[in-house]
């Protein structure tokens, strides 16, 4: 004969949301793990930065633009040109 063990509804309801809780921090850690591996490559957060800036071309793309545009500035100040004080 099978020895049983008498669970109450609010033992079960306990049981249910513990393991609810676990699996979820388990899925959310795992997912957030995998998405911060992929940083800004990642598709949604290439997608949303693609939303916000018309003409987004990528992350590298941007920096040779910034990196481009400061040496400009850098060059125009130290000839004494378009100065930004």
């Amino acid at each position: 004969m099978a020895n049983h063990q008498e669970y109450t509804v609010l033992d079960l309801q306990r049981a249910y949301n513990d393991g609810f809780s676990n699996g979820h921090a388990i899925g959310y850690g795992t997912g957030l793990q995998e998405g911060l591996q992929q940083g800004p490559a990642h598709p949604a957060v290439q997608e949303s930065v693609a939303r916000m800036f018309d003409g987004w071309d990528g992350a590298d793309n941007a920096r040779q633009r910034s990196t481009q545009r400061f040496w400009n500035d850098y060059r125009a100040h130290r000839r004494g040109g378009d100065r930004h004080d």
